[in-house]
C-alpha cells in the first residue's frame, strides 16, 4: 500500500513538473512568401520600405524594415490596433480612413482582400479596381496580381504593396 500510495505521489510529481514547464503555444503567422515595398504615407505615418504582412486567425501584422531592421510594426487583432502604443480599433480606423470607414478596412487593405463589400467593383483583365466614393473620402483601390494601390485622395492616405523581385 505504501508502494502504491508511493509510486502515485511521484506520478503526480513529475506531471506536475513536466506541465509547469510546458510553454504555451504561440499564434502561428503565416508570412508572404515574397518580401513587400512598402509605401504607407498619411498625415501621421510616413514609410516606404521594405517589409512583410503576416496574418493569422486572430491577427494581422504589417512589419517595415529598414537595412535589414525592424523598422516599424502595425499589429491588428479584434479590439485593437497597436504602433506601438495601442488604441481601441475603430478609433485608430475612423481617425486615418474617416467616420464611415469599416473597423475591418486596414487588414481588408494588407490581405489584398475587397473593401466595403466589394462596393463598386471593377474586374479588369489583370486587376481590380474598386472606385468609392463617401462624404469624407475618395478612394481608388487597386489589384494586381504584383501590386496594391489604396489612394484616398481626400484624406490624403495612401498604401502600396509591390511584390519586390530579386
Amino acid at each position: 500500500m505504501k508502494t502504491l500510495n508511493a509510486l502515485w505521489q511521484l506520478l503526480l510529481a513529475g506531471l506536475l513538473l513536466l506541465s509547469g514547464c510546458a510553454r504555451l503555444p504561440q499564434p502561428e503567422f503565416v508570412p508572404t512568401t515574397t518580401p513587400y515595398q512598402i509605401l504607407f504615407l498619411s498625415p501621421q505615418l510616413r514609410y516606404n520600405d521594405m517589409g512583410f504582412v503576416r496574418h493569422n486567425v486572430d491577427s494581422v501584422v504589417l512589419e517595415i524594415y529598414a537595412l535589414g531592421k525592424p523598422l516599424y510594426k502595425i499589429s491588428i487583432d479584434d479590439y485593437q490596433i497597436c504602433t506601438p502604443e495601442c488604441y481601441p480599433k475603430h478609433l485608430f480606423i475612423q481617425h486615418l480612413f474617416g467616420e464611415f470607414a469599416p473597423s475591418s478596412l486596414l487588414e481588408d487593405i494588407l490581405l489584398l482582400r475587397d473593401i466595403y463589400g466589394g462596393e463598386n467593383l471593377t474586374i479588369l483583365e489583370r486587376s481590380v479596381v474598386q472606385k468609392i466614393a463617401r462624404k469624407d473620402s475618395m478612394i481608388v483601390y487597386t489589384r494586381s496580381a504584383h501590386k496594391m494601390v489604396f489612394e484616398d485622395s481626400m484624406r490624403k492616405v495612401r498604401i502600396v504593396l509591390e511584390n519586390v523581385k530579386f
